[in-house]
């Protein structure tokens, strides 16, 4: 754990994250100076919060894993490029993305360890609701890492120096589950009824959902503990419960701009035009290009076989992705409009990417040139947990606990159905519910980064992916967990590699 084992030096936060500073930043972290006062808390925790929408995370390098690591995202690239081998499984131990996931999670438990050590003992009355912020923050990066990795060093206390973390051995997954699921179910009561006053830090909103999340992947591969189900149906009926959501209707509007921080938005990355720092260029990624003014760089890319799945009759599909762009004939704002249809995409000649695009993060209501004026960066938050996922837990989680659909596992899918224009569900028996579920997951919730998670957790991810037409090259069955890097190997003797590594 190269990076972690140093404590982060405050101009790499404060860098992205001004909104958060209200004092001169410090030039080291260390015990003796960081963080002492609620100033200090706000501008450690506000600096990991604005990490999220960075390169290293959300902005790219989680899409690169997560993303090209399921079957309903495909690139442009081939093997022998980072993004290619992501896409195509023929990636090395040695692969940057991979390390990269590694470090940045690290890196934000770190930082959450300085907070809870600091805070400990301490009585003031800021203190429970930012105490709270970092066991949800803590919980979110064990649980990204304990899903890609398996089993993992356990780190509870601040790293300061290199030695001190060289013999940090791994963990088995289920005590790193139960070390989740303590932060979380401590860190929900420490959060009833604070208010931080600014969107993008942990309500208890999120760390019941997140709970609910990870109580559904506990009761699924590799632990297969049955006794989850319940409570994952009940934790997301306490969210349900709460009245503090919402859909919001028509679907398409969700992803307007002016419509962050939503209703249906329990928690998403924080993004903003005010800086460089601040601006997300994921949606330029999942933009064609070679279409004029719009042009992305065709990154992130769609699939026909999940774009087939849609029914006629669903809305979500032409608010999901794009097959016809309005555009410009050149680069140039002035060249003439024109339409852009899918099989021009890109100039037309590669396969990968003459195909559907993601409609979802591009503002189709905003002026068709304000996409290029601002370097094709938009202030595009991603959404991490939004309602319409909650309503989907408590429908799988319920006919899972009960051996069958319950009225509340109805209520719940029917809900995400009517919104996009679908009839209801009845009659059905568990294993017809089970998979009625799992299509609404890949329907509602494509490129949000769940499908891979989701695969594993169904135990059906090497059967799904060594039949997608990239993947297949070179998958296998133990890339059902990612590999230990080989940076991290050579620093600390005490981690073993993953099977088949």
């Amino acid at each position: 754990m190269r990076k972690i084992m140093i404590l982060a030096i405050l101009i790499v936060l404060s860098s992205a994250c001004s909104d958060f500073l209200e004092e001169e930043p410090k030039d080291f972290l260390s015990p003796d100076n960081f963080p002492n006062t609620q100033n200090d808390v706000i501008q450690l925790i506000g600096g990991v919060q604005t990490r999220f929408g960075r390169n290293d995370y959300y902005d790219r390098d989680l899409w690169d894993v997560v993303g090209y690591g399921a079957d309903h995202v495909t690139s442009r690239f081939l093997p022998g490029n980072i993004r290619g081998d992501m896409e195509h499984y023929t990636f090395l131990t040695d692969n940057p993305r991979i390390l990269s996931l590694w470090e940045t999670n690290y890196f934000g438990i770190n930082a959450m360890n300085q907070i809870l050590q600091a805070l400990e003992g301490r009585d003031e009355g800021w203190i429970p609701g930012y105490r709270g912020a970092a066991l949800s923050f803590r919980a979110l990066f064990y649980f990204h890492l304990v899903q890609l990795f398996g089993d993992l060093p356990i780190v509870t206390e601040p790293i300061s120096d290199l030695g001190s973390g060289l013999e940090v051995g791994r963990s088995p997954v289920a005590e790193v589950y139960a070390l989740i699921e303590n932060d979380l179910l401590e860190a929900e009561s420490l959060l009833e009824g604070v208010d931080f006053g600014r969107p993008g830090l942990p309500t208890v909103g999120f760390a019941k959902t997140l709970l609910a999340n990870v109580y559904l992947t506990m009761a699924g591969f590799p632990l297969e503990d049955d006794s989850k189900w319940a409570l994952a149906a009940a934790k997301a009926k306490e969210v349900k419960a709460s009245g503090t959501y919402s859909l919001v209707r028509p679907f398409s509007d969700l992803w307007l701009i002016a419509n962050e921080n939503g209703p249906e938005h329990i928690f998403s990355t924080q993004r903003d035009m005010a800086e460089s720092s601040l601006q997300a260029f994921f949606p330029a990624r999942t933009r064609p290009n070679f279409i004029g003014y719009q042009s992305g760089t065709s990154n992130y890319n769609g699939d026909w076989g999940l774009y087939n799945k849609y029914s006629d009759e669903d809305l979500r599909r032409s608010a999901s992705f794009d097959t016809i762009i309005v555009s410009t004939e050149t680069a140039s704002v002035d060249s003439p409009v024109r339409i852009w249809n899918y099989t021009e995409f890109n100039g037309g000649t590669n396969p990968k990417e003459t195909r559907p695009y993601s409609l979802k993060y591009f503002d189709s209501g905003r002026p068709y040139n304000e996409f290029r004026n601002f370097g094709r960066r938009q202030p595009t938050n991603f959404p991490i947990y939004r309602y319409a996922e909650v309503l989907l837990f408590i429908a799988e989680a319920d006919n899972e606990a009960n051996n069958g659909p319950t009225q509340d596992a109805y209520d719940a899918i029917n809900e995400v159905r009517d919104r996009a224009g679908l009839a209801p569900l009845s009659g059905l028996g568990q294993d017809e519910f089970r998979d009625a579920v799992r299509l609404e997951r890949e329907l509602e919730l494509n490129f949000e980064l769940k499908r891979r998670f989701d695969l594993v957790r169904y135990g059906i991810f090497y059967e799904v992916m060594s039949q997608e037409e990239f993947a297949e090259d070179g998958i296998q069955p133990h890339h059902v967990l990612y590999p230990i890097p080989a940076n991290e190997l050579s620093v600390n003797p005490s981690l073993e590699q993953n099977p088949g590594y």
